[in-house]
């Protein structure tokens, strides 16, 4: 492992024996994301000993040496997972149910984990949290001149989008891509002009214009739809 401005040798060694075969291009990638992120980031586990890795009971990623865990959670996960994806990290994992303190996400470069993963997971569904991220942001930027506020009521959706289970978010990718695939034109845009629908009742509704008996969590439970 080459000295680096952020990162050190004891950070992504193995936490059982100190042993470190962490690699130079996944670490120049991590390097990356972390300049643009901007803060220090937390790093959870780096390498990790086949022994070590077997006794947690995980899978092989991490004892190849390009694979990382780092603790974060709640917007900065989403803002992190959006730029690993543009720097090359092709595994994301995330963990953003529970106590803060335990939430993570898990990155790595592997085109597939030896015996287990033939592809990079999530890719297409991550993308498309990050588009409805960005769509809900805008809407709320106009409607709300406070950016507190703003800032407030988007680290809110972007909470809830990122602690969708990305299982029955990729489930749900391929039932919107046959859809979008569909003949007819109500096939191909229901969803979406229903999307649109749920994210202008939730604007009106923070401005107060409509349902004054709906609560904000109720609010926030729509974009689980």
């Amino acid at each position: 492992m080459f000295d680096n401005d952020y990162f050190k040798e004891l950070e992504l060694a193995c936490r059982c024996c100190g042993k470190n075969h962490f690699k130079d291009e996944t670490l120049r990638r991590l390097i990356q994301v972390r300049e643009r992120y901007g803060k220090p980031v937390i790093i959870n586990s780096g390498y990790r000993c086949p022994v070590h890795n077997a006794r947690l009971n995980a899978t092989m990623a991490h004892t190849t040496g390009q694979a990382v865990d780092i603790s974060v959670a709640v917007s900065g996960a989403h803002r992190l997972i959006k730029i690993a994806l543009e720097e090359g990290f092709t595994g994301i994992g995330v963990k953003q149910k529970g106590p803060i303190k335990k939430r993570f996400i898990h990155l790595d470069d592997l085109e597939s984990i030896p015996g287990e993963r033939a592809c990079a997971p999530y890719g297409m569904e991550l993308l498309m949290i990050s588009a409805i991220s960005n769509l809900v942001g805008k809407v709320i930027d106009k409607a709300f001149p406070d950016k507190t506020e703003a800032n407030r009521l988007k680290a809110q959706v972007d909470l809830k989008l990122i602690s969708m289970d990305l299982e029955e978010l990729r489930a749900a990718t391929r039932v919107i891509t046959a859809e979008a695939g569909g003949e007819s034109w109500l096939q191909r845009n229901w969803r979406p002009v229903t999307m649109l629908t749920f994210v202008g009742l939730i604007v009106f509704h923070w401005l107060g214009w409509i349902a004054p008996n709906l609560s904000e969590n109720q609010t926030l439970a729509l974009l689980e739809m």
